[in-house]
């Protein structure tokens, strides 16, 4: 674990807890490396992360990830 200083979606600048780590989605070949971001009591994941996945938000109903 170290700080990292990271940019929030609202565009704050705050320093934060980062850890390495990896990401596995069930049915989906392997995990992949990533950075996890601890936020108060929430993990994020960055955009790098994400980039390996279609993510889809239905409209805050649903999210839909695929490879």
């Amino acid at each position: 674990m170290y700080l990292r200083r990271v940019r929030t979606a609202s565009g704050q600048v705050v320093r934060v807890p980062v850890y390495l780590g990896s990401i596995e989605l069930v049915d989906q070949p392997g995990p992949i490396d990533a950075l996890i971001i601890a936020l108060g009591d929430e993990y994020l994941l960055g955009l790098p992360a994400l980039n390996h996945f279609k993510v889809t938000f239905d409209h805050g109903q649903r999210v839909s990830v695929e490879l």
